[in-house]
């Protein structure tokens, strides 16, 4: 759903048919990317308990970037 969003709200109506597999593979690369970074970076007790201290203001950062996305989406002919 996540992925969706994004790219529904920030592609162009048309597309041609290639970019399709273009978009899958990018979205695995920056997901598979994204996890081993986050994971490579909260494994040190220091960094979860910085992460833990900030945990509500990340929350909030990223559910208005949703919320953002959200709205391009419903607004967007």
């Amino acid at each position: 759903i996540v992925f969706a969003s994004i790219f529904a709200a920030f592609l162009p109506e048309k597309l041609p048919s290639y970019s399709y597999l273009l978009l899958v593979m990018a979205a695995f690369a920056i997901d598979a990317g994204w996890y081993c970074l986050i994971s490579v970076a909260l494994s040190t007790k220091k960094a979860q308990s910085s992460y833990a201290k900030y945990k509500k203001y990340i929350d909030r950062s990223a559910s208005s970037v949703m919320v953002f996305m959200g709205i391009k989406l419903i607004t967007t002919q």
